[in-house]
């Protein structure tokens, strides 16, 4: 019965290719022929009634809120807002204090570099005056012999 109403539903909607589908899925009945169905009792209304009607029994079977419980509902929905603005004012905060701490990382970054960079020309530097130095040992040390034989005095 089921299937005889959704086919109905999609051809009164205009789903022609959906029904023929659905129809080709369900081969254990002709879904166009409510006889061919089997039942022996009248034919039932469309779907979208009976959907209607099942809605409308369930709104008849709850009872509305009264005054009372809506009123509550509002009061809690301003607390919520109040913690929302809140939690938002601290979420802008926190990233803005994000970006600041990402501009000083930056900054501390960029010092490093620099500061390395003036460390490799010191070691440089460093590397040159002791290579200097050694050369003037190195004078030095072939030089003392002949200054102490030409002066004689042992200079």
């Amino acid at each position: 019965t089921l299937n005889y109403l959704i086919n109905e539903y999609l051809l009164s909607n205009n789903y022609k290719v959906t029904s023929v589908t659905f129809g080709e899925e369900n081969d254990t009945s002709d879904l166009e022929d409510w006889d061919s169905v089997g039942l022996n009792c009248a034919r039932p209304p469309d779907l979208n009634q009976l959907y209607r009607w099942y809605c409308h029994q369930l709104n008849v079977d709850n009872e509305k809120p009264t005054k009372e419980d809506f009123s509550m509902l509002v009061n809690f929905d301003e607390n919520l807002h109040d913690e929302y603005k809140n939690l938002k004012t601290t979420v802008q905060q926190m990233q803005f204090d994000l970006v600041e701490y990402n501009k000083r990382i930056n900054q501390i970054e960029d010092e490093k570099l620099n500061l390395n960079n003036e460390i490799q020309c010191l070691e440089h530097e460093k590397k040159n005056l002791l290579i200097q130095l050694q050369v003037l040992q190195n004078r030095l040390t072939s030089d003392e012999p002949s200054i102490v034989e030409i002066g004689g005095y042992g200079w």
